[in-house]
């Protein structure tokens, strides 16, 4: 089991540990930063995305470019880029057709080698 997973399981759940962040108090109870990356790790393992989530498509000949989810819009959510690009993702798209972007991807602002 990831260190992720336990994390979430020490809540009883996803979204009761993502819950604690809501909380005003959540910084004097948790090492929010930790939790904030352990949620990321979380989501990213078992294909879960989120609003502010980086994602490329499967598909090579979409963009090179990460999309960052900026707005849930019901069956879609609403993405940009860096560069200025945005457009609608389908949710139901995502678990399939869609991957998390690695950290240095993000950085690096492009598909790395080898990431398909």
């Amino acid at each position: 089991m990831s260190l992720a997973d336990s994390v979430v399981e020490s809540f009883n759940g996803y979204e009761k540990a993502k819950a604690v962040l809501i909380n005003p108090n959540a910084s004097l109870l948790h090492n929010v930063e930790s939790l904030k990356q352990r949620l990321l790790e979380y989501r990213r393992a078992h294909n879960i995305f989120e609003v502010g989530d980086w994602a490329f498509t499967n598909n090579e000949d979409f963009s090179e470019e990460p999309c960052q989810l900026i707005e849930d819009m019901g069956y879609d959510f609403k993405y940009k880029t860096k560069s200025g690009n945005w457009g609608f993702i389908v949710k139901s798209f995502l678990p399939k057709a869609w991957r998390h972007a690695k950290d240095e991807e993000i950085e690096a602002n492009k598909r790395l080698e080898g990431n398909f």
